[in-house]
């Protein structure tokens, strides 16, 4: 039942590309069917950050949208939703949230071309853009900011990241966006590769660093409101966490928790707020828990 919708590949369209992505380009190794799945978190947040950017940097000019078959399956599955089966939303569902805000930063994955992404029908003065190219080892390896203003209901295009040729295999690009007063408004990171062909089986390896975070709650209205606030206080990236609310009595995880952010990667010494809402009726009288969970 399962290979029937999810595994199928009349022409190797769907799943055989997407578990090659998984193999060949994260170079999953190992026998452990959680360790696939959390590379397969990276490969969806990617790919449909991916479809929702590339539009957005021609918004109002050769597109007006994107359209997107599925947005969920009907029966559990590994690939093509935004959340799952078991109405828990999964990489794609938050980085498409934040492909989609109304002000947004960007970087065109062909020709690493940095835009701003303005949907409000206003104009915004005063913002600047700051990049910043990171090897794997977290050493900075170039920076450029830029102040800008941007009209309404358009795309800016700001400057371009160079390719660098001495750097390490795998890379990162990281980008901001702040107001007058230093607020980030938009923020985005991207791994890259230096080698070809493509090669991220490095981040496959990588040592996860712990987070430091805290968190307090409050129910009205029959929901609760979770803020989590979460900092990276060690020297290493800390890479796609994935937060989660479980019950106390059984360690299931509450579902569906809508969160203002999740799969969230911290270099060191940063840190940020997110929100997590759920109906008061699925705890089912238990009490709850904040984990980070990067198995599911």
């Amino acid at each position: 039942m399962w290979a029937e919708h999810g595994a199928w590949d009349g022409d190797g369209y769907a799943y055989k590309a997407y578990d090659s992505a998984i193999r060949s380009l994260y170079g999953f190794k190992t026998k452990s069917v959680a360790d696939y799945a959390r590379i397969g978190q990276i490969v969806n947040a990617d790919s449909y950050r991916a479809m929702f950017e590339s539009a957005y940097s021609r918004m109002w000019d050769i597109t007006s949208g994107t359209m997107i078959w599925k947005l969920n399956a009907s029966s559990p599955d590994v690939l093509w939703e935004i959340y799952d089966w078991y109405l828990n939303t999964n990489a794609a569902y938050y980085f498409t949230k934040k492909a989609c805000e109304p002000l947004h930063i960007q970087m065109n994955a062909n020709n690493y071309q940095v835009s701003v992404i303005n949907t409000y029908h206003k104009p915004i003065s005063n913002l600047k853009v700051i990049a910043k190219l990171y090897d794997f080892n977290l050493n900075v390896m170039w920076q450029r900011e830029l102040q800008i203003n941007i009209g309404d209901d358009r795309y800016q295009e700001v400057f371009s990241i160079p390719q660098l040729t001495n750097i390490t295999p795998v890379y990162f690009v990281k980008l901001e966006l702040v107001d007058g007063t230093g607020k980030i408004l938009s923020d985005n990171l991207y791994w890259e590769s230096s080698k070809t062909p493509i090669d991220f089986s490095y981040l496959s390896g990588l040592e996860n660093a712990k987070l430091n975070f805290t968190y307090n709650s409050k129910e009205a209205n029959g929901e609760y409101c979770v803020e989590v606030k979460v900092k990276n206080t060690t020297q290493k990236l800390s890479f796609m966490n994935r937060f989660a609310i479980v019950k106390n009595n059984s360690n299931d995880e509450v579902l569906p928790t809508f969160w203002r952010d999740n799969f969230i990667t911290l270099l060191p010494g940063e840190e940020k707020t997110i929100e997590a809402k759920f109906a008061t009726k699925d705890l089912n009288s238990s009490g709850f828990s904040v984990v980070i969970d990067n198995n599911r």
